[in-house]
């Protein structure tokens, strides 16, 4: 089978998660070869939580239907779909002059816009089922699997939605092996995700209907949000070469219009051996 094939069948049928394993090692190789292979205190973990690293940008952003983007389209190390029978545009957007909403004064922010939601019968991706959640936008620029294993990380991001309200979750993963049959795109083997359980140290399984504690509700007006996602250790998985740490976001809703995400970060938790 085709990479091209497998990331259209691989969402079609179970969800934009399966697609990182594919175009992961493909579009993030370089990136994961760089990556340090222990987190330093304080250090952003999200080189790219600016989205100002875009080579291939042109001036406007990446429309996708149904399945997710091509290898390399995003600013870097960055991917996304906009789950089955959905069309959105990957875009970033220049912040206003002056504002003072985001803090820091941050050259642009990423816009995910939806023209058409996913199809009702689309039950999202298929290790939530029956809740109804997919993930929309992933970066794969940490590396290591090792990164942040046994470990508490911070994530933070600036969001707002363009009207109403809509939740998201942001979740941290690990891809553990890519390469071996019956393990490779399996979650709890080959992969497994993980969000909030509120309270350090505490791990959480991203899976079915997001822990309380997890969900971020977007608003029409800039918020900044802040969750604690714990890391089990890596002992008595299989872990090939290509493996890594990664953080993306969880959509909980069918119908939304626009999601805004700014000053993205990842930290690990300080006074952690």
């Amino acid at each position: 089978m085709s990479c091209d094939t497998f990331l259209l069948s691989s969402y079609c049928q179970i969800g934009c998660r399966a697609i990182m394993f594919c175009a992961g090692v493909l579009a993030m190789s370089a990136c994961l070869a760089e990556a340090a292979e222990m987190a330093e205190p304080g250090e952003n973990l999200v080189r790219n939580g600016n989205f100002l690293a875009w080579d291939t940008y042109s001036g406007k952003g990446v429309t996708t239907t149904s399945v997710g983007v091509p290898p390399n389209s995003l600013p870097k190390d960055w991917y996304g779909g906009p789950g089955v029978g959905a069309t959105a545009t990957y875009d970033v957007v220049p912040f206003s002059p002056g504002q003072t909403d985001v803090p820091g004064n941050p050259e642009r922010f990423f816009r995910v816009s939806w023209s058409v939601s996913p199809t009702k019968d689309w039950p999202g991706e298929a290790h939530h089922q029956p809740a109804f959640r997919f993930t929309f936008l992933e970066y794969f620029g940490m590396g290591d699997v090792h990164l942040l294993e046994g470990k508490t990380a911070i994530c933070s991001f600036y969001a707002r939605t363009n009207e109403g309200s809509v939740d998201i979750v942001p979740l941290l993963w690990h891809s553990y092996d890519a390469n071996t049959p019956g393990i490779a795109g399996v979650k709890g083997k080959g992969y497994e995700l993980f969000e909030s359980s509120g309270k350090p140290g505490v791990v959480t399984v991203a899976q079915g209907a997001p822990n309380p504690e997890a969900v971020c509700r977007l608003t029409s007006r800039w918020q900044r949000f802040e969750k604690r996602i714990a890391l089990p250790g890596t002992q008595n998985k299989s872990v090939t070469p290509g493996n890594y740490t990664g953080v993306g976001f969880d959509l909980v809703a069918r119908e939304v219009n626009t999601i805004d995400l700014a000053e993205i970060r990842v930290v690990p938790l300080q006074g952690q051996d």
